[in-house]
């Protein structure tokens, strides 16, 4: 077997050339990062998460995160760096409170700037790890040419700005690998155990560092005195392998500790990763086939092409020429590759840890080329003329596109335009939008939030209260989507929900994976051809070479449109709803037709309300109903169903006798059915209730007016 150990050992001018190498990745992808905000152009799932937990606007910490789609490392990582800003903020002022904090996702975007600094600093650890496992193992070229293709990689740019678990378990991955070569080369207990410790922790972060295991398996086999063979048994039963693996083990399980705790959760949610891996994720329909796809969509454009297929060639070249080492970072890269080839659902970011073993491919072929040209040519000048092409051939191509990618970033998005666009033409006043996802993001009404008494703003001060009430709102309604079982999004497709609203908007990154199966979504292509045949598009923002983002269209519905929709779409009967409720998600459906019941009763339509909430009331729980009695027992009474109120008001009653609406429709029912004696009782308690109460003199007014059109009692 050919020697592993590099010509030139790490040294440190290759540890300082690492640190520049990292310093320089942290300050390039720093550029921007406040790029598409207020708007987040990525689900920021651990960022949202950890927020919720730490109970910014409640005070009260959780740390069981009640889900098991992802393992909760990352969430616990982004709640302490949250404490971090907080306590940073406290020093310089910046939050009088946990209050102040809480008021960040009123836009997100000092808090995300923070999230995606994580991110960047995370990628300035891979960058760092790949130039002192390229210093290691071909010396101060190897070293250059790796950090350099990993500062420039477009892959790693984009997603060190994202917030995503996936840049926090490639840190983890990246250590790992550097004690996986440790534990080949030198064999030493503690690179055993810190092998294992990173293994686990970025299967904590997300589960797909676990493919390293077999990785270590094999570092293990043909580490230091294997040369002469070895014994599989004996060798697997060693003492450092087995303390490896109970290290990561326990890394996992001490990380996500809710994950064992909670195994209804962990089943439930580990059935629909299965399914969501199994039947692919929705709008993957028209990708290639997985080899294909990570190596000519993914991979080749993530590294740059040069850099791509120099660091392949490389990296075949040093394992089938030098093995050792070189056979631990090839199944690395291999692992992850082939692990995530033969999924149904792809994303490029599953192939991020794989980026480091692959970049590590130019230190291989380095060594290859410099052996070559040592034996042929005998020049030190055309040595360091091959070494400075290397490092510019492979680093300058993605150097480009990422910072072409970062400059864009830095003007207003297709997102940001459209936003502005829709709140400039509000002048102030509410808007009613309903939107799919993957649109701009518009400041949230909070007068029903407030009105349900959130837990949230109990805690904060009146100042608090103010300025999240005076923030320009927007009464929005979004479209549910699944990753799978896709067709469940049927039911939200139909324009006739939306004839309360000012707006319907449509964003590509959804309309363009329904409208590329017609066959499979029947529902939502009719819906688009409804909206432009009968609501003409007012605005379109596209985008281009020098704007990114969606394309999103803006429906206006205004009087005439909305008597358009209205004569052509049928209306909706409870039994659409009962069929809707019976096959859809129940919260989310829950959560549609309570928002736009509310937003119909904030627009006067009770008719409409009345029609919404009672499908909310019949799919609810009877021990959550009562929250919502009040304002469907309104909704049914202004709607003129009174009889139907009458079972909820007295039900209203009993929840808060010193209301005196309740005793003014059931008043209002007794009257119109001829109960004229119990109309009277309850209009009395209705008048005595209100008199004197701020803010019921309309109603004191209406039971009076009632009271005098009744026949005076016989009493």
């Amino acid at each position: 077997m050919a020697q592993n150990r590099p010509e030139s050992p790490a040294s440190r001018n290759t540890l300082w050339l690492a640190l520049l190498l990292a310093v320089l990745s942290v300050a390039f992808r720093s550029w921007n990062l406040n790029w598409g905000l207020p708007d987040l152009e990525d689900e920021a799932f651990p960022m949202k998460k950890a927020f919720e937990m730490c109970g910014w606007g409640t005070g009260q910490l959780r740390l069981d995160p009640e889900t098991a789609g992802w393992p909760s490392l990352s969430f616990y990582v982004h709640m302490v760096w949250q404490f971090l800003q907080y306590g940073v903020g406290r020093l310089t002022g910046a939050f009088a409170d946990h209050g102040d904090f809480f008021l960040q996702q009123m836009t997100w975007t000092p808090i995300a700037v923070w999230a995606r600094a994580l991110g960047v600093l995370a990628a300035g650890v891979v960058t760092f790890v790949g130039a002192r496992l390229g210093g290691r193992l071909a010396g101060a070229v190897g070293a250059l040419a790796v950090g350099a293709v990993l500062v420039a990689s477009p892959l790693l740019t984009t997603h060190a700005q994202l917030i995503s678990p996936d840049i926090l378990l490639t840190m983890a991955a990246a250590l790992a690998l550097w004690h996986l070569v440790q534990v080949h080369d030198e064999g030493r207990l503690r690179d055993y155990l810190l092998a294992g410790l990173w293994i686990g922790l970025g299967a904590s972060t997300k589960y797909t560092p676990v493919l390293l295991l077999p990785v270590l398996v094999l570092a293990h086999l043909l580490g230091p005195g294997r040369a002469g063979g070895v014994n599989i048994t004996r060798a697997l039963g060693d003492r450092r392998l087995l303390w490896a693996l109970l290290v990561c083990a326990l890394a996992f399980a001490l990380t996500s500790p809710y994950l064992l705790l909670d195994m209804q959760t962990l089943g439930r949610d580990m059935q629909y990763q299965m399914g969501h891996m199994s039947e692919g994720h929705f709008g993957h329909a028209t990708q290639a086939p997985g080899p294909l796809y990570y190596l000519r969509d993914v991979l080749g454009p993530g590294l740059g092409w040069p850099a791509f297929l120099l660091a392949l060639a490389g990296l075949g070249a040093a394992a089938w020429l030098r093995r050792g080492a070189w056979l631990v970072i090839l199944a690395a890269f291999v692992v992850f590759y082939v692990g995530m080839s033969f999924l149904q659902t792809r994303f490029d970011r599953y192939l991020l840890p794989g980026l480091l073993p692959l970049a590590l491919g130019l230190a291989g072929g380095w060594l290859v080329l410099r052996e070559v040209l040592e034996n042929r040519l005998n020049n030190r000048q055309a040595v360091a003329g091959a070494a400075a092409a290397l490092v510019l051939l492979t680093a300058l191509p993605g150097a480009w596109s990422s910072a072409g990618d970062l400059q864009r970033k830095g003007r207003p998005g297709t997102l940001q335009l459209s936003r502005d666009w829709l709140l400039d033409l509000s002048k102030g006043q509410d808007l009613f939008v309903a939107m799919e996802l993957y649109s701009p993001r518009l400041p949230r009404a909070k007068q029903l939030e407030l009105r349900r008494a959130d837990p949230a703003f109990a805690h904060l001060s009146e100042e608090q209260r103010r300025r999240w009430l005076d923030l320009q709102p927007a009464h929005v309604v979004y479209l549910p989507m699944y990753t799978t079982s896709s067709n469940h999004s049927d039911f939200y497709y139909n324009a006739r929900h939306f004839l309360d609203y000012d707006f319907v908007v449509t964003s590509s990154f959804v309309r363009g994976r329904y409208e590329a199966d017609p066959g499979r979504y029947p529902a939502q292509n009719r819906f688009y051809q409804t909206l432009d045949r009968l609501v003409p598009a007012v605005k379109v923002f596209a985008a281009g070479s020098d704007r990114r983002g969606p394309e999103i269209r803006l429906y206006r519905i205004d009087a005439q449109t909305r008597q358009k929709l209205a004569a052509e779409l049928p209306a909706l009967s409870q039994e659409d709803f009962r069929r809707a409720a019976a096959t859809v998600v129940g919260t989310h459906f829950q959560d549609f037709v309570k928002t736009v019941a509310e937003h119909a009763a904030l627009r006067g339509d009770s008719a409409t309300a009345a029609t919404y909430y009672q499908p909310l009331f019949e799919t609810l729980p009877p021990e959550q109903r009562d929250p919502y009695l009040p304002v469907y027992a309104r909704a049914l009474a202004l709607a003129g169903r009174l009889e139907e109120a009458v079972p909820l008001c007295r039900r209203w009653v009993q929840l808060d006798g010193r209301d005196p609406t309740p005793h003014g429709f059931l008043g209002a029912a007794h009257q119109a059915a001829g109960r004229l004696e119990e109309a009277r009782a309850e209009l009395l308690a209705c008048v005595n209730l209100a008199r004197g109460v701020p803010g019921q003199q309309q109603l004191l007014d209406w039971a009076q007016d009632r009271l005098r059109e009744l026949p005076v009692s016989r009493e």
